[in-house]
């Protein structure tokens, strides 16, 4: 299912598509507080679309592609409409064919009724953003009322307006806490979110230097080995195939080297991209149960030796 951003303008200012403050708002819709915090994955770089971008059109179309981001971000609907493109192609300085080309052609933006161009990643992740950010907001401020319910409720005594003062006084604390409490959550999630993200990139980097160590690559000397085997294992993590590549891998390196069976070539190891690697030799054949049968083979060659003797 995609992802269809909520538009926020009528149906007159969708089909005329002016380019006026109603309907694009670069740089004029964010409160200060909501430029500071942008959800970004440390890891961007190697996901496999961002791979294909990176390895077809070089840093320069990374860097576009962030700008298209921060450019939708800045949207209510987090959409853009497609006439808009030349202009934008104008504003970052590039042709108009290369910009279309980063929209249209790496699955990284989807364009809806022919209109408008929009991220399903970014308006997933500022949706999920947004509902954490209410979730934190709202228990700060039911926390601050019971606060000062609490207080209210201990000042009804004699010395009235004294008391009343100091509640309200409370009451200003209390709001003050709730914000406190707000941004603290939010730090909080960000913390455990970075957290994933280091726990990933480190279980793929190790997953990447196993395969290089394996083929006796080294990141100097074979860095577009590096790259490629980047891309290979960031498209199982996706697919959430990894872990059994890993007990492939385990059972492949094993059997090769007790078997004696010829190795792979790195490429005929990896597979094809279009497939998704699923043509690789690491999935040719299930070599843990490979490696049992040779176990067995080898056994029984060594009793049958024994009992000749």
């Amino acid at each position: 299912m995609s992802l269809r951003p909520v538009r926020f303008f009528s149906k007159s200012k969708e089909s005329t598509l002016k380019k006026s403050d109603q309907t694009l708002k670069i740089g004029s819709c964010m409160t200060k507080k909501d430029a500071y915090y942008f959800p970004h994955d440390s890891n961007a770089k190697r996901d496999p679309k961002l791979l294909l971008l990176r390895h077809q059109l070089g840093a320069q179309g990374y860097g576009i592609y962030w700008m298209l981001i921060e450019d939708l971000r800045e949207q209510e609907d987090y959409s853009l409409p497609v006439v808009i493109i030349p202009a934008l192609a104008y504003e970052y300085n590039i042709s108009e064919q290369i910009l279309k080309t980063i929209i249209e052609n790496f699955g990284l933006f989807e364009i809806e009724d022919g209109k408008f161009f929009f991220s399903p990643s970014l308006v997933r992740r500022m949706e999920n953003w947004n509902v954490k950010k209410q979730i934190s907001k709202q228990r700060a401020e039911k926390a601050a009322k019971a606060r000062w319910d609490k207080a209210l409720n201990e000042n009804n005594k004699p010395q009235k307006a004294e008391c009343t003062s100091n509640a309200q006084a409370m009451h200003k604390q209390c709001t003050s806490n709730a914000d406190a409490m707000q941004s603290d959550a939010i730090r909080e999630e960000k913390r455990r979110e970075e957290k994933k993200r280091e726990e990933k990139n480190t279980h793929i980097g190790a997953c990447v230097e196993k395969i290089m160590t394996f083929f006796k690559f080294t990141e100097a000397n074979n860095f577009d080995k590096l790259r490629e085997a980047t891309q290979f294992v960031s498209v199982l993590e996706h697919r959430n195939r990894l872990d059994y590549f890993l007990n492939q891998l385990d059972g492949y390196m094993r059997y090769k080297s007790e078997s004696g069976e010829k190795v792979h070539t790195f490429a005929r190891f990896l597979g094809s991209p279009d497939k998704y690697y699923e043509d690789g030799g690491w999935n040719a054949r299930n070599w843990q149960e490979e490696l049992k049968t040779t176990s067995q083979t080898s056994a029984k060659s060594l009793d049958e030796i024994m009992n000749n003797i």
